[in-house]
């Protein structure tokens, strides 16, 4: 960019994110009722780094669960690749000797 130019930004990806509390009002549920990414912008990380800030932000409130309304085939996927990348980071799910990952 040009030195003194206004800087441009462009919206990437978008969601729709309730909290519900469970248990009395003693617990919080996060519940993700849309997330868009733009088609310019899709396959280049921006889903999964917005669905692991959603995981964090939950951490954050104290939140039990994430629950997602009706996902797509492809939400579902992404889903799945962010909670084993969490579960390597966390420990959960070593490789064994031979290379293959354990069953959770």
């Amino acid at each position: 960019a040009r030195e003194g130019a206004p800087r441009r930004f462009t919206a990437a990806a978008t969601a729709m994110v309730f909290s519900r509390f469970v248990a009395g009002g003693i617990r919080t549920v996060l519940k993700v009722c849309q997330v868009m990414v733009a088609p310019s912008h899709q396959r280049q990380g921006h889903g999964s780094a917005l669905l692991q800030l959603l995981y964090d932000h939950a951490a954050t409130q104290g939140a039990v669960e994430v629950t997602v309304e009706d996902p797509s085939a492809g939400f579902r996927m992404l889903r799945d690749l962010v909670d084993l990348r969490n579960c390597r980071r966390l420990g959960l799910l070593q490789p064994t000797e031979g290379g293959e990952s354990q069953p959770l």
